[in-house]
């Protein structure tokens, strides 16, 4: 079920927001199989984090996932979600 967030005085939905200790920590926005994981993508999920301000972020198709870490007000690509353990 998508939730709905206000993004630049505009209504937006994402699709999945986890959360640990009660803050979130990791934002996944679903594609369609058939759409591209393009920067127009990402930029939809760096949009809807400027307000949720998570850690880690996430676009998928269902074929192909990438993450994201913001580190120091920078992007850093992952191989993979980030360990639930170590955070």
């Amino acid at each position: 079920m998508e939730k709905l967030i206000t993004v630049n005085e505009m209504k937006k939905r994402f699709d999945v927001l986890v959360y640990k200790a009660t803050k979130p920590w990791l934002l996944v926005e679903c594609k369609e199989p058939n759409v591209e994981l393009n920067d127009m993508a990402l930029q939809q999920v760096l949009n809807y984090n400027n307000v949720l301000q998570v850690p880690y972020f996430a676009i998928t198709n269902g074929e192909n996932l990438v993450v994201w870490k913001i580190e120091n007000s920078s992007l850093l690509q992952l191989n993979d979600f980030p360990n639930w353990e170590l955070f």
